[in-house]
């Protein structure tokens, strides 16, 4: 039998997402724990990628335990990416506002860990606001079918606030009982497993991975397998920017080395030799049935391409962009997506976006190199850089307004009937009229209907009543114009006056 070390060894610490509506306090709550200050690091003070933290905890009884967090973004493009880290993770924990209560993200959250069967722990925050009403909370989740302890159910609840750090120690505690009674365990002596968080590319370094091991050890010089590439570790970092050799189940590791960018979400694989992933990899291939689909749509589309190059720091956000950008689509505009990539702009970018027509480039997070800032120059190709997503949506948003076209109307203002007709040019006519509706202005566009045909059209230079220079003239009224037309005037005719709106 196991002794109690090597049962310790065999238990795995518990991988913990952090969800929530944006803006009730994930990101502050983990400050709190791990003691430092991501939030002022991410700009607009909203967290908009995947982070994990490893952070050991005293319980009551005096024993320690390892914990991982995964913060994840709270702004709704990044529902892809809350998913994601709910699927890697072993326990949820929702954050709700004291002071506002149950939110949109929280009900996705809520739905996300209810599908994915994750159980989770509701941290009421805030609670140290002045209009913290953690009763009030409480029932609003009972009808969305959150049944929390003394609410008829058993979802451990825990009032906290990030700032003062009340309730902290009892939510940590939560954590470490329901680890305990859901078993997780490790193997430390099998090759590692585990999931992609977020994938980026430093020019200097090359790719850089952020995963999570699910079990296993990781090895600097292991060959990983991932999306059927296979690449050789190079460095490992610990997820506070340390170096180090190997890594166990369940903590938070920079990989550098993978010779692709990883997709967020995807599972991995390591070996001991190249021959043994290859090998992986052809089985994988060789079991695998491929279904053909069919992607190019049929349909004839006539909206106004909007063409867009799009690069981004991390693929996790890319993917959100992505998602976005498709949303902001409408009957008369359809934004095409040219190329999608992690890294800097480069001037192949700006080169695949000058070949379109009236084409954007952007960027999120990153900064155009100076081959690529030169060929924009030349090539008076755009180039917009974003640090927070709302505001990345907004110039998308007015942007998509003005190339949206414009719906002429013709709007018809007054109707006179011509009762004389005086000298005549090539092109002026001086007549007189009678408004028979609506009213006739100096300097409105005119058409002559002749036997309800439109014969020409114009536009009145003058207008007087009585030879005294007026600007309108109203129904009723008889009035003398010179008429810019190129078209003869006739007695009976009608002048319709028209202005043109548009939409």
């Amino acid at each position: 039998m196991p002794t109690s070390t090597e049962k310790q060894n065999m238990v795995r610490p518990p991988v913990v997402a952090i969800l929530g509506h944006i803006d009730h306090g994930k990101s502050t709550l983990l400050d709190y724990i791990r003691k430092s200050n991501v939030v002022e690091s991410e700009a607009g003070g909203i967290t908009q990628h995947v982070h994990a933290y490893a952070i050991t905890h005293k319980t009551k009884d005096g024993n320690t335990r390892d914990i991982t967090f995964i913060d994840t973004p709270g702004h709704a493009a990044f529902s892809s990416s809350r998913a994601r880290s709910t699927n890697i993770a072993d326990i949820g924990i929702i954050i709700v506002s004291a002071e506002e209560g149950v939110k949109e993200q929280t009900k996705e959250s809520i739905k996300i860990a209810t599908e994915g069967n994750v159980p989770y722990i509701i941290a009421i925050n805030k609670i140290d606001r002045p209009n913290a009403n953690i009763d009030k909370v409480k029932q609003d989740l009972v009808e969305y079918g959150v049944y929390v302890e003394g609410y008829g159910g058993n979802v451990p609840v825990a009032p906290v606030s990030s700032k003062t750090g009340e309730g902290i120690e009892d939510l940590l505690d939560f954590i470490v009982l329901m680890a305990d009674l859901e078993e997780f365990d490790k193997d430390d002596n099998k090759a590692a497993e585990g999931f992609i968080l977020e994938s980026s590319i430093d020019q200097k370094v090359g790719t850089i991975t952020s995963a999570i091991i699910k079990n296993g050890t990781l090895h600097t010089g292991d060959f990983i397998a991932n999306s059927g590439v296979i690449s050789k570790i190079k460095k490992i970092e610990s997820f506070d920017g340390k170096t180090i050799t190997s890594a166990s189940a369940s903590s938070p590791v920079n990989i550098y080395g993978l010779s692709e960018i990883a997709v967020a979400g995807e599972s991995f694989l390591t070996f001991e030799t190249k021959k043994d992933a290859e090998s992986f990899i052809k089985d994988l291939v060789k079991n695998t049935v491929i279904q053909k689909t069919d992607t190019e749509s049929t349909v004839e589309d006539e909206r106004v391409i909007f063409p867009i190059v799009l690069k981004a720091d991390m693929i996790g956000t890319l993917e959100a962009l992505k998602k976005e950008i498709a949303a902001c689509d409408t009957e008369d505009v359809r934004t095409k997506i040219l190329s999608a990539g992690v890294g800097s702009i480069s001037e192949k970018d700006i080169k695949l976006a000058a070949s379109a027509k009236n084409p954007v480039v952007i960027g999120f997070n990153v900064s155009p190199d100076p081959a690529a800032v030169d060929f924009a120059e030349n090539t008076k190709t755009p180039i917009e850089i974003f640090n927070v997503i709302y505001r990345t949506l907004e110039y998308l948003v007015e942007e998509i307004n003005k190339r949206t076209p414009k719906k002429v109307e013709e709007k018809l203002l007054g109707t006179a009937k011509v009762i004389r007709l005086f000298n005549a040019t090539k092109r002026k006519q001086v007549i007189g009229a009678k408004v028979t509706d609506g009213s006739i202005a100096k300097n409105s566009k005119i058409k002559l209907v002749r036997n309800t045909h439109e014969i020409d059209s114009g536009h009145i230079n003058e207008l007087q009543i009585e030879r005294v220079p007026v600007k309108l003239a109203e129904k009723g009224s008889q009035f003398g114009a010179t008429i810019d037309m190129g078209h003869g005037v006739a007695l009976g005719d009608e002048l319709q006056a028209f202005t043109i709106i548009e939409k």
